[in-house]
């Protein structure tokens, strides 16, 4: 029996990589942009990504209005880039 309290980590996790929806993503690219996790996959490693707060949302009200956005739309991370940038 796996333990509620990761199975829900793991939900918030991925609705954060999610990055607002796929309504959200699809407006990122139809303006011609990538998402910001679409930017760090190809900067950074993913083995060497690390995030600091990934469910910190970017306003203290963006949970009540509403929406469904768990992060901001500018994570903080660090990571080994595979290749000169």
């Amino acid at each position: 029996m796996s333990d509620p309290r990761l199975e829900k980590l793991t939900r918030l996790r991925r609705r954060a990589v999610e990055g607002g929806g796929a309504d959200r993503v699809a407006h990122q690219h139809a303006k011609g942009k990538q998402t910001v996790r679409e930017r760090l996959d190809q900067l950074l490693d993913e083995a060497t990504l690390n995030e600091l707060e990934p469910f910190v949302a970017a306003r203290a009200d963006a949970m009540e209005d509403g929406a469904d956005r768990p992060t901001a739309s500018a994570p903080r991370a660090w990571g080994e880039s595979p290749r000169s940038v």
